[in-house]
């Protein structure tokens, strides 16, 4: 409840007239050729297989698409521990998560530890020895497999790999979620169509499946369309149709819920907006421009934006917010790297510049700067450092995280670690969050 009413006072916040942005595509419209857009003559571009504008060319919007460009205004960054904290104790758990990913994608489940340093970059540690007794530290999550004079592999405990397993299985069943995530996604793009390879660094947010082109586009051509292109890295999955009903946003959503005057409407009403912390000191300028964002009537963010064409460039920003807004709400855990928005600078609103929108709407995003990469999370959906609502697949990672924990707490190294080797933690960790690299 207290969840509900957090979100919904934050959706007001987008409102001004609803209504005005719900005038979108009535009808669930197909094409062969070409993904259909609302509002739009369906017109194809793009032919060389590329995801965007952005060269001065009139593409398949019929217009060269030009994002807002509203002056900064000098927001500095703020640090809130109850965010950044999060992130903290992600750092050991990300460790963990990469060693299990390279252990289960082995035949036998399995690695050799000379062949897991080799990995060192992907994982995120140091040297061979470091992360021996790394894995030593989690007996809960690791054990030793083998081990002789000149060898040693480990696996996974069977609790460990039962909670793996079942995460698989979780994903799986909720193939109906993977499918409606990545209608949405390519609804939300500008000319409904995504970089495949791009899509994928999205899969773990999204609680897709890894596998997702090979295994769940093609089951799915009524939806799907996989575009090749000239460089493999591009090619691209194209939206086949347009279903108005997953064009509701959860702004939106949240709207509905207030306007028809259901059980839940009145204290919705009463419920204040989220203040910011003390420590957020606006300029008068900064407030006059959230004052005036707040008074725009509400843009859905499925609106074609070559319907706005002609619109301000504060209408265009709200645009772009909740666009973003929808996207933080389509991952598990309501956050996501900043790089990874910033790599579909031609393919969403909300990505020109996005760093400079974050912070100019502090209300609604917070961005930390934990670790080696900018982190945005989606405010109203956290309280106390907390995920007000957690997706099964998050259920199933802190059950993970429980058994990391419980074990250690009874862990003791063995006697065969290098005395000179620093036992604090911090020492384990290399800095790169280079999450692609040194994978295979």
């Amino acid at each position: 409840m207290a969840a509900m009413r957090t979100r919904i006072a934050i959706a007001a916040a987008f409102s001004g007239q609803y209504m005005h942005g719900v005038q979108m595509t009535q009808g669930l419209k197909t094409l062969d050729s070409a993904p259909i857009l609302p509002n739009s003559s369906g017109s194809s571009g793009g032919g060389d297989g590329s995801s965007g504008g952005g060269d001065g060319k009139k593409g398949l919007l019929g217009f060269d698409f030009q994002p807002p460009k509203r002056p900064d205004i000098g927001i500095a960054r703020v640090k809130e521990p109850l965010f950044d904290n999060v992130l903290e104790k992600e750092k050991q758990i990300r460790i963990i998560f990469r060693i299990r990913e390279l252990l289960m994608r082995r035949p036998l489940r399995a690695m050799e530890i000379v062949d897991l340093a080799g990995k060192r970059r992907f994982i995120g540690l140091r040297g061979d020895k470091n992360l021996s007794k790394f894995l030593r530290r989690y007996p809960g999550i690791f054990e030793v497999l083998k081990e002789g004079p000149h060898s040693r592999a480990f696996g996974l405990t069977e609790q460990a790999e039962r909670l793996y397993d079942e995460e698989v299985r979780l994903k799986q069943e909720m193939e109906d979620r993977s499918v409606g995530v990545l209608r949405k996604l390519l609804m939300l793009s500008i000319r409904r169509r995504l970089p495949l390879a791009l899509l994928g660094q999205l899969a773990n947010d999204l609680g897709i499946p890894d596998s997702f082109e090979s295994d769940l586009v093609p089951r799915y051509p009524q939806f799907f369309r996989v575009e090749e292109a000239a460089d493999a890295s591009r090619r691209l999955l194209a939206l086949v149709s347009w279903d108005p009903s997953l064009a509701v946003s959860f702004a939106q959503k949240d709207l509905q819920e207030i306007e028809s005057g259901g059980p839940m409407s009145e204290r919705v009403k009463r419920a204040k907006m989220l203040h910011l912390p003390k420590a957020y000191k606006l300029s008068t300028k900064h407030k006059v421009m959230l004052y005036k964002f707040r008074k725009e009537p509400f843009v859905s963010p499925y609106q074609d934006v070559s319907t706005l064409r002609d619109a301000s460039p504060i209408r265009l920003e709200k645009h772009a917010v909740t666009g973003l807004h929808e996207l933080l709400n389509l991952t598990l855990e309501k956050r996501i790297l900043v790089d990874h928005l910033t790599s579909f600078t031609k393919d969403f609103t909300f990505s020109y510049k996005i760093r400079n929108l974050l912070f100019k709407h502090p209300h609604t995003f917070y961005v930390s700067a934990i670790g080696n990469r900018d982190t945005v999370f989606l405010r109203e959906a956290y309280k106390g450092g907390k995920l007000l609502e957690k997706h099964p697949l998050i259920l199933a990672k802190d059950q993970f995280v429980h058994l990391m924990e419980s074990r250690r707490d009874i862990c003791k190294l063995d006697e065969e670690s290098d005395d000179e080797e620093s036992d604090d933690e911090g020492s384990y960790y290399e800095g790169s969050d280079d999450e692609d690299s040194d994978f295979n």
